[in-house]
């Protein structure tokens, strides 16, 4: 409802025919957007999921945080909340997961149509398809012989010195990008922030200049070379990462056993 009609109804003054009609056509149209949404959703999971319209809770929390607008700790926590809370076994319908942007207050359904255009476009080169593959079968991976416990997982820690000037927009956009690691086969868990300089008083500045970290673990050393070639990792790292960044990265890799 507008300020004008808002102020007229305390008024006591009924909307006109004409108010009454664009508010009807509004309404009309969100459910428009809604279904042509749904309906493309539906349509984009049965092409990655062999004709079913069920998934992994996994790929429904990645899903969905790839289709928000704005990537925050926040919203992450948020959404993996809604997902882990369905009542399912592992697994959560299309339209499980469209309610969580039904729940949402003034959710821009054209705006997720498009998101989606764009994640249908990327998930044809095996993005979405190689997470898929993941959820189904446990992907393994050789270790090198300087690892005496083949159960160790590969930590990759990079440290990144981006643009002073760069904003929370940019930045926002930068997690969800650093957020496609997510998809790749052999990736466990993937870990993005800014660094922390001042937690407590008096405490030193050991950064070196360094303001943001990117903490990837991976199952093995097969893995992390299958993630450094792979067309996700080449992609954020040339088009997001290296321009955002004024120096070049530092990376270093060690393994553990948790």
């Amino acid at each position: 409802m507008t300020e004008a009609r808002s102020l007229a109804r305390r008024n006591g003054h009924r909307p006109c025919a004409n108010h009454q009609s664009d508010t009807m056509d509004e309404v009309k149209d969100i459910a428009d957007s809604e279904t042509t949404f749904t309906a493309q959703f539906e349509s984009y999971i049965k092409s990655v999921c062999d004709g079913n319209l069920m998934m992994p809770k996994s790929v429904a929390i990645r899903l969905l945080v790839l289709l928000s607008p704005a990537l925050t700790t926040q919203a992450s926590m948020e959404i993996t909340q809604f997902v882990t809370g369905i009542n399912s076994e592992g697994y959560v319908s299309c339209d499980q997961v469209v309610d969580y942007f039904r729940r949402k207050p003034g959710v821009d359904w054209a705006e997720l149509s498009r998101a989606l255009a764009v994640e249908s476009k990327r998930a044809k080169s095996n993005l979405t398809l190689n997470l898929m593959a993941e959820a189904k079968s446990d992907v393994t991976s050789e270790t090198t012989t300087d690892n005496a416990d083949s159960g160790a997982r590969l930590q990759h820690i990079v440290l990144f010195t981006f643009r002073p000037d760069a904003t929370e927009t940019e930045l926002s956009q930068v997690a969800k990008h650093v957020f496609r690691f997510t998809f790749i086969p052999g990736v466990i868990d993937v870990k993005f922030g800014p660094v922390k300089t001042a937690l407590y008083p008096e405490m030193q500045d050991r950064s070196n200049g360094f303001n943001h970290v990117l903490h990837v673990v991976v199952k093995g050393a097969a893995a992390l070379q299958a993630y450094n070639s792979h067309p996700i990792h080449e992609d954020v790292r040339d088009t997001v990462l290296r321009p955002m960044s004024i120096r070049p990265a530092v990376a270093v890799d060690y393994f553990s056993a948790f």
